[in-house]
């Protein structure tokens, strides 16, 4: 008896063009728009820059210049408002599309207990992630601490600032049916924590996040009674970082890359030849 054949394994690549969900494309479109947006308003600025420093030289007509600043800002407006409605847009979209996903993993009254109680306890996971996140700001901001209140000549050269930044990318579970060895199964990227550090210490801005006491969802949720900080900062506030991210992608997510980054700055005299320091 001649064996029947194993099913080949579906491949784990993106839908082609002719099965894919209308959305998968229309979502990532909405993504597009809102950042080269974002780069028409940076280029708003460079004009409106130029034509500032126009506006002082003898050789410019002055008729020109009151009614091209006049435009140009009437562009930048308009500008704002359209960025406004395509991220609006977005917002919408991803929400029904996280809506949809949710009701498919909940066909039964057991899986939409089992739900509440996984999102209940990434949510306390992602408060004790909070508490750690604090504690590597200040650790990896001393040595810039130490550094600012300390050279003033020699090497290295006095520091003029520094920041300590933290980011997070919260990336797809592994036994997803979706992860792809091939893509980097980005799901959202967070940046909690941008503290401005001095001579005197990390000027770090703290979140109230106690699980016991502090209760950041300022609206009445369907799949949850309580979010921490970085529970709600993501879900709520992201900003399209990622237009997929939600509830149904908090769920989905495997682990979570933390970066700690530390910026120095320097500045170099051109005139003295030598780095200076703030005066104190």
């Amino acid at each position: 008896m001649t064996p029947t054949p194993e099913t080949p394994p579906v491949p784990n690549y993106q839908n082609a063009p002719h099965e894919a969900d209308p959305m998968d494309l229309f979502m990532p479109a909405l993504q597009d728009a809102i950042e080269q947006l974002e780069v028409m308003h940076d280029a708003w600025w460079r004009v409106n820059d130029a034509l500032l420093l126009l506006h002082n030289m003898e050789t410019v007509d002055p008729a020109f210049m009151p009614d091209a600043l006049a435009d140009l800002e009437v562009l930048r407006v308009k500008i704002g408002h359209l960025k406004h409605a395509v991220r609006w847009e977005l917002d919408e979209q991803r929400q029904r599309m996280d809506a949809r996903a949710v009701q498919a993993m909940t066909r039964s009254p057991e899986d939409t207990a089992a739900l509440r109680t996984q999102l209940a306890q990434a949510d306390l996971n992602l408060s004790t992630l909070y508490q750690h996140l604090l504690q590597l700001g200040k650790q990896c901001g001393q040595p810039l601490v130490q550094e600012l209140s300390g050279h003033a000549s020699g090497f290295p050269p006095p520091m003029w600032d520094a920041e300590v930044r933290v980011s997070l990318d919260y990336m797809l579970n592994d036994d997803h049916p979706l992860y792809d060895d091939r893509s980097n199964n980005h799901l959202a990227r967070q940046e909690p924590i941008n503290w401005h550090v001095n001579a005197e210490g990390v000027k770090s801005r703290e979140m109230d996040d106690d699980p016991q006491q502090d209760n950041w969802l300022d609206y009445k949720h369907a799949w949850m009674s309580r979010q921490g900080w970085l529970t709600h900062d993501v879900l709520e506030h992201n900003y399209g970082h990622h237009p997929h991210f939600g509830v149904a992608a908090l769920l989905h997510t495997g682990f979570i890359w933390v970066e700690v980054n530390t910026v120095r700055s320097y500045v170099f005299d051109l005139n003295s030849g030598r780095f200076i320091a703030q005066e104190k």
